[in-house]
């Protein structure tokens, strides 16, 4: 502190980079190269906390792994964890503002001020202004012509929206990547090679036009973050007879998810069309967080989906579960009133989503002792339905 007087008393002119050179100093040498990451991003970009995470994530700076249990959750504290950590001591430490919140108070967004992106921007090479999305489509075009390319572990394109179908071709050549995102691009479908990626952990193709996978049967061994279907939930409308629009559209679930034992992000698939894809998801017992689109007209889909879930109830924290065409005839059972019939929902859950429901809420909602939001939409329920 006496070094910090010194400077300031030296320096009134500057005493807010004496201030931010300081403060920079006391942070430990691991947490400097967290922060000098964000450099990457554009000044004033609201950056997701997901997003960054699975970042620093994929390009390894995040190397320690403790045993010692999570509070919360009673599971050893992961990767993942650790870096959660990082992120709110660089919130807490003001060189990162948070932005948007959860209705849990968790933030989701933040943002780093001009003078703290200028202090840590060196030596990284940003394209910013409207030649960005060609310059990106540029690199790509090289990429067989360099050697560097197959060293690289994050290939973040989101809001890329020239990208297309043509440029996967090369990136399916980078076969140490482990992020890749796609969301909010031009591609419509992904190609048969996207399963030379043996190392990829993150897939995320949301907001995309793709559907289906190449092979119905997909195979990434080392994948924890499959992300995929639109943004927003869907609303109440005049679209069919019933007054439910349907689902935002998404991909369908490949075939053999039960191999790739590392997902620990599914969200959102279309389950809705094989029986046995949807059985391979209770064989994934590293599962924290699974979206399901379902067909209500489908009999026994839901019942079925539910046994899968009682299989997670170890790991599961969030649930989001949106039904397409609820079954609403006279005479008939709906779909959605067989909720009741999870008879084990998971312990851990926190977060609850459920669109398309035709009747009250299940009893069971009333066991998860760790909820903290639950979400509905496309419902017929009336005011005193939550009690």
């Amino acid at each position: 502190m006496e070094g910090l007087s010194k400077a300031l008393a030296e320096h009134k002119n500057n005493t807010s980079r004496i201030m931010l050179m300081f403060c920079y100093n006391e942070l430990p040498i691991k947490y400097k190269t967290y922060l000098q990451y964000l450099s990457i991003f554009p000044q004033g970009h609201s950056i997701r906390r997901t997003r960054l995470i699975r970042r620093w994530l994929a390009e390894g700076l995040v190397t320690e792994r403790r045993l010692s249990a999570n509070k919360d959750s009673g599971r050893p504290v992961q990767l993942e964890d650790q870096a959660e950590r990082v992120f709110n001591a660089l919130i807490d430490r003001g060189f990162l503002r948070p932005g948007e919140t959860s209705a849990a108070g968790k933030i989701r967004t933040c943002t780093m001020h001009k003078k703290i992106h200028d202090f840590i921007a060196t030596d990284w090479v940003t394209l910013e202004g409207p030649s960005r999305s060609s310059d990106i489509l540029s690199l790509l075009d090289s990429l067989p012509g360099s050697d560097q390319w197959q060293l690289l572990k994050v290939l973040d394109l989101e809001g890329c929206t020239d990208l297309k179908n043509k440029h996967l071709k090369n990136i399916c050549k980078i076969l140490l990547l482990k992020y890749l995102s796609l969301r909010n691009t031009g591609v419509t479908k992904l190609p048969k090679k996207i399963e030379k990626l043996q190392c990829l952990e993150t897939l995320d193709i949301r907001q995309t036009k793709i559907r289906a996978f190449a092979k119905k049967s997909f195979f990434l061994p080392m994948l924890k973050h499959l992300l995929a279907g639109n943004k927003g939930s869907p609303s109440r409308s005049n679209n069919n007879s019933h007054g439910f629009e349907e689902s935002p559209a998404t991909v369908e679930l490949p075939s053999g998810t039960r191999r790739m034992e590392r997902l620990e992000i599914l969200s959102h698939v279309d389950a809705s069309n094989n029986v046995n894809d949807l059985i391979d998801i209770g064989q994934l017992l590293q599962l924290r967080k699974l979206g399901v689109v379902l067909d209500g007209k489908k009999a026994g889909s839901l019942a079925l989906l539910f046994k899968q879930i009682e299989k997670l109830h170890g790991c599961l924290h969030a649930l989001s579960i949106q039904i397409n065409n609820p079954a609403t005839s006279e005479g008939t059972v709906p779909e959605t009133d067989k909720l009741a019939a999870l008879v084990s929902p998971p312990k851990l859950l926190q977060s609850l989503n459920i669109s398309g429901i035709t009747s009250g809420l299940p009893d069971w909602i009333t066991k998860l002792d760790q909820l903290t939001k639950i979400t509905l939409s496309n419902t017929c329920l009336g005011e005193d339905a939550i009690h």
